[in-house]
């Protein structure tokens, strides 16, 4: 079951296992660096 939520309605908890879980992904699976991670890239695209 998924659960839709805007950044500022996640509690710390929320927002710990989202970073936890993409962290495992991204950092450690497929080793992407935080240089190439926060490129801004994300942020600029329309949903």
């Amino acid at each position: 079951m998924f659960i839709i939520k805007h950044f500022n309605d996640l509690n710390v908890d929320e927002f710990f296992k989202i970073s936890k879980s993409r962290y495992k992904v991204f950092a450690c699976k497929q080793k992407i660096t935080q240089e190439n991670d926060f490129d801004d890239i994300d942020k600029n695209k329309s949903a």
